[in-house]
């Protein structure tokens, strides 16, 4: 890693680095892929991605596959009552099968045996889940294949694919993605969502080893994976992933427990339902993400009922140290913004400066919530609030400017009202206000496309730019 770090940095513009392994199903236990035909599905994939990687300026990319990469034993020597289906235990083997066997396992030597253990149990999760690596995953076996258990039913596989699917970017600058799935016409969109150590006890029941003594060592190699990479994960980003189901969410969630680390999470234009955003806050314990400063849920399909289960998170304590919360293009109303507002007015988000709301059916009652938990002193350090293209009309802005009025929202310095249902009558209400003092570093006040006439709006923008003047 080292000799990498120094020849390509901390890799390109979303820092992935020149590496590519390969996840993929042995086709006979002696030779993973006697006839090549894995290989080629891999060969010609490079040759078709290998444009999108040199434009970033890699000329070569480093391909990490567990035949080729770590010592293996001598597949002349291998015979069927070794390994395999056909397979006998030393006990039930004639003196000359014994022979054949030793011959076999010692064709590994002590060392190169010792180099194997600490590869499969030290660095899988370095070539599989780190956030810089690129996996190709051969989920269709090759036709003619005679191997029974497929890719998807067997364990090693579903390590591997878990393991690469957990924490690494969905969306790129660069025209590639992380996880390719090589069975399927679409392979970019194939891919599954995070899944943590407890759901993945669970799954791996379920799957087929060819050594049974594996499957514990799976399960504790992926635990330790998870706790160790979800752990220290800074930034995760899933925007624009296939939309999750209830299941895919209630993991999520799991996953998200413990991410003690996490300062930004970007679950934008998934498509996430009202009943996956409440699964996914279900699950999240008290005071989880602690350390969240950004939270992106913009053009999803969340409602009141998600927003309410966000909110529930938030008044146990989760998210206090929340700088950013994106709810932007959903479709939540006036019961969803009550409950949110009614959690910070309990003391939920401290922290939060910078709130989006626009794009959503928010109307006067969902406003007024929002200006008595200003007037009660909550979201003191907000900067900046969007409200935007929603259902406001005079009432919710009267309400607002009375809360400013009696010192809430002394921070804000962008206020977004355009395109509601605004009259003159709350125009002139915010108009007020600030002239006789509120909202003290407000720079930035829109009220476009309200229905209000161009005198109000021209008046409270002078009060504005009085107040400003003042303060100079």
């Amino acid at each position: 890693m080292q000799e990498l770090q120094q020849m390509v940095g901390s890799g390109n513009l979303d820092g992935v680095l020149p590496i590519i392994a390969i996840s993929f199903c042995w086709l006979t236990p002696a030779q993973p892929d006697p006839e090549g035909k894995q290989l080629a599905t891999v060969a010609a994939t490079l040759e078709q991605e290998q444009p999108k990687y040199a434009k970033t300026g890699f000329s070569d990319m480093g391909v990490f596959w567990d035949w080729l990469s770590i010592y293996q034993m001598d597949p002349q020597l291998w015979r069927p009552f070794i390994t395999g289906p056909a397979k006998k235990e030393e006990a039930e083997q004639s003196p000359e099968e014994r022979v054949q066997t030793r011959a076999y396992r010692d064709s590994r030597t002590e060392e190169e045996q010792s180099d194997f253990r600490w590869a499969l149990h030290q660095t899988m999760d370095l070539w599989y889940a780190h956030q810089g690596t690129v996996v190709y995953m051969l989920t269709k076996l090759p036709e003619g294949a005679t191997r029974k258990v497929g890719y998807h039913d067997s364990g090693w596989t579903t390590y591997e694919r878990c393991s690469a699917e957990q924490i690494k970017k969905f969306w790129l600058r660069v025209a590639w993605k992380l996880v390719l799935d090589l069975g399927v016409a679409d392979s970019a969109k194939a891919r599954s969502w995070p899944v943590g150590p407890d759901d993945f006890d669970e799954l791996i029941k379920t799957r087929e080893f060819t050594n049974g003594s594996d499957r514990d060592a799976v399960k504790a190699l992926y635990r330790k994976m998870s706790i160790g990479q979800l752990g220290s994960v800074k930034e995760l980003d899933f925007d624009g992933m296939s939309p999750p189901t209830m299941d895919d969410a209630r993991r999520l969630g799991g996953c998200l427990n413990l991410c003690v680390r996490l300062k930004s999470l970007d679950v934008r234009g998934i498509g996430m339902s009202d009943e996956a955003c409440t699964w996914m806050f279900s699950v999240l314990a008290k005071g989880g993400l602690t350390q969240l400063t950004v939270l992106s849920l913009r053009d999803n399909q969340i409602g009141d009922a998600g927003v309410k289960s966000l909110a529930e998170a938030c008044a146990s304590g989760a998210l206090a140290q929340l700088e950013v919360l994106d709810l932007g293009g959903n479709r939540i109303g006036d019961a969803g913004v009550t409950a949110l507002a009614q959690s910070c007015a309990r003391g939920a988000l401290p922290q939060l400066q910078e709130l989006y709301l626009m794009y959503n059916q928010i109307g006067d009652a969902g406003v007024t919530a929002l200006a008595e938990a200003f007037g009660r002193g909550a979201l003191a350090q907000l900067k900046s609030l969007q409200l935007w293209d929603n259902q406001i009309g005079d009432a919710g802005v009267k309400a607002l400017a009375e809360a400013c009025a009696s010192g809430a929202m002394s921070q804000l310095s962008t206020l977004n009202l355009g395109r509601n249902k605004i009259g003159d009558a709350g125009v002139e209400a915010l108009a007020k206000a600030c002239a006789g003092g509120a909202m003290a570093q407000l720079k930035d006040l829109s009220l476009n496309g309200n229905p209000a006439s161009e005198a109000a709006q021209k008046a409270a923008k002078d009060a504005i730019n009085l107040a400003i003047k003042n303060r100079q």
